[in-house]
């Protein structure tokens, strides 16, 4: 089989859950940003990266040291963690939210740089690319097993519509946001 119809096929199994996820999370991404996101699970496919062996952490040094291609790969890799492998990032000592500021701030920078407004979209839409990644890892189980006070710290840090929408399933209520820790 020639390798043009593996990658075909790899592609559209991959859009495929891309969306399928878009659906579950109720999020509706553009052809532009769709299909960044399909040829980012391709590439971190095809280096053998999975949940079990995450990609290298986000931050390589200063972000002024960095090169373009090294924002865009630090961008990328916490998009992934942040997506797919936020249990991992928690493992770390680091919240979910380090992995979106970092990536969000990679990507306004390479946007910077390069004036690639796919770069300045993939900065502002980080949480909604996040969200359906983190659905993609949810969409064959019957039942999600979920620490809400971590999917509630997510909620708060990064405004994480599923996380809002995990919340809201688990516990029936609205979940309410800046609550006062003082006591009167």
């Amino acid at each position: 089989m020639s390798s043009l119809a593996l990658h075909t096929r790899d592609t559209a199994h991959w859009r495929a859950l891309v969306t399928a996820a878009e659906a579950s999370v109720q999020s509706c991404l553009d052809d532009d940003l769709e299909g960044y996101l399909v040829m980012l699970l391709l590439r971190f496919a095809r280096r053998g990266q999975g949940p079990g062996d995450p990609p290298a952490p986000c931050a390589g040094g200063a972000p002024e040291t960095l090169t373009t291609e090294g924002l865009i790969d630090a961008g990328d890799r916490c998009l992934v963690i942040a997506g797919l492998m936020p249990d991992q990032a928690l493992a770390q000592g680091l919240p979910v939210r380090h992995f979106v500021d970092t990536g969000r701030y990679a990507f306004r920078e390479a946007a910077r740089r390069t004036a690639n407004p796919i770069f300045h979209r993939l900065a502002g839409q980080f949480v909604e690319l996040m969200d359906v990644l983190q659905v993609m890892r949810t969409l064959d189980e019957d039942e999600i097993m979920v620490d809400l006070l971590r999917v509630y710290d997510q909620w708060q840090d990064t405004g994480s519509r599923y996380a809002y929408r995990l919340l809201l399933a688990a516990t029936h209520a609205l979940p309410v946001s800046n609550i006062s820790r003082h006591r009167h």
